[in-house]
Order: C-alpha cells, then structure tokens, then sequence
C-alpha cells in the first residue's frame, strides 16, 4: 500500500511540474501595453523614494505643502468635508497604533 501511495504521489506531482510548465510557457508572451506602464511608473516612484530618503527637511516641508494645498481646496470648494473627516480619523487611527506599544 505505501508503494502505491508513493507512486501515485511522484506521479500527481509530475503531472503539476508538466501542468505549470505548460502554464508558464503560455504566459511567456510579451506583457501587455498597460503591465509594462504600471512597472515602468513603480521604477520610477521608488526611484524618486529612494532618491527622497536623505532630504528629511524636504519631505516634512511638502507634505505640509501638500497638507495646505489640500486645505484650500476644500476651503474654496466648500466639499469634501465628510471625506476630510474620514482621512482624520483613519491618520489619527495610524499615529495611535504606531504610538501604542506591541504586546
């Protein structure tokens, strides 16, 4: 009985080795137009990351850019109000976490 239980098993992960084999043969042609943009814009992010690590003052100044640019948005729109308080409470529910200590 183990014997052909062994057997059975070298055979059913043989037919897995051929079926992905297959599989990525298959998917071996080119990447469409829109995977290879989505690649090439997430290189290009994380070069710009990487590049940012240093410059610590850089970064807090344009996120309250940012912050501001975003605050007289909603200001001279009068919207967005609801959507504001949600993004608040889910940064104050970030800063919580990360302040409360793990276990």
């Amino acid at each position: 009985r183990v014997h052909g239980t062994v057997k059975r098993f070298i055979e059913n992960l043989f037919l897995i080795v051929v079926h992905t084999t297959k599989m990525s043969e298959d998917m071996s042609t080119e990447p469409s137009f829109v995977s290879r943009l989505r690649r090439s814009l997430k290189r290009q992010f994380q070069l710009y990351l990487d590049w940012s690590v240093p410059y610590l003052k850089l970064r807090w100044i344009g996120l309250l850019l940012l912050v501001a640019a975003y605050g007289a948005r909603i200001y001279y729109l009068q919207g967005f109000h609801i959507v504001t308080y949600g993004l608040g409470i889910f940064l104050l529910n970030l800063l919580i976490g990360f302040l409360s200590p793990l276990d």
